[in-house]
């Protein structure tokens, strides 16, 4: 193998040209990695500060959600007795790992086949269901953007809101927030050494209803912010890699030496 040796001096010389760049670069990387964190953090004090309800704030009142919503699940051994799962298909069997943050994660899934359907009608999903897992990682919820593509897998929650009385949004960014998660689910997980939480439970979860102005006042903000966020979050990893492919470039630009005519 061949290696080219340049002057000590130029040797030097690259050094610091490619020590500034990995600087700049380790510096911008947590300079972007901290704007997130801060922007995350406005984020979910206005959400919360939002959806934080008391008795002095009029116009509320406190509803189960088991008055203003179906809520059930699906037996483990219905799936067991009549699906087989596949890793390729058109209808997805949305499990707990498929729902986090408001959203579906829908980058490792499992199918159902077409001829499993017929005996599955209650697990079928709609526009506006919201999911909320129910075991292991308690407390995970997202919305159903789409019909006639989703079931309901097991270990996983349908909630289908009563549309005159809340917006599934409002009610999705409600189970997000902070104050849900310490006032409702981490009570409940604390007075049981089990980490989930039964049907009967989830169907006392205590809401605050408020007129469906208001609700939608409180979706246009949350949805704002969330894109703000949001849009940081995607932009985060395309920066860091356009820096680094930068700094590649100025390195093997620098690196790249031609032999000398003879």
């Amino acid at each position: 193998i061949k290696i080219h040796v340049p002057p000590l001096e130029v040797q030097r010389e690259i050094v610091r040209i490619l020590d500034n760049f990995t600087e700049l670069t380790t510096e911008l990387t947590t300079e972007l990695t901290t704007e997130l964190a801060a922007r995350k953090k406005q984020y979910e004090y206005y959400r919360d500060m939002l959806l934080n309800f008391d008795d002095t704030r009029g116009g509320i009142s406190w509803v189960e959600l088991g008055e203003v919503a179906k809520v059930t699940k699906l037996a483990g051994f219905e799936f067991t007795k009549y699906v087989t799962y596949s890793d390729s298909g058109n209808i997805i069997a949305l499990r707990g790992l498929n729902v986090k943050d408001g959203h579906l994660v829908l980058n490792d899934l499992k199918y159902i086949d077409n001829s499993d359907l017929s005996m599955l009608s209650r697990s079928k999903l709609k526009i506006d269901d919201m999911l909320f897992t129910y075991v292991g990682t308690v407390g995970q919820v997202a919305l159903i953007d789409e019909n006639d593509k989703y079931y309901l897998a097991p270990n996983v929650a349908l909630i289908r809101l009563n549309s005159k009385k809340f917006r599934p949004r409002y009610m999705m960014y409600y189970f997000l927030s902070g104050i849900f998660e310490n006032n409702q689910i981490n009570r409940l997980l604390q007075a049981s050494s089990m980490k989930n939480i039964p049907m009967e439970k989830i169907r006392q979860f205590k809401l605050p209803q408020i007129s469906l102005e208001k609700q939608d006042e409180i979706i246009s903000i949350l949805d704002r912010f969330n894109k703000l966020t949001n849009d940081l979050t995607e932009g985060l990893p395309a920066e860091i890699a356009a820096r680094r492919a930068q700094y590649e470039y100025y390195r093997d630009k620098l690196l790249h030496f031609e032999e000398a005519k003879k």
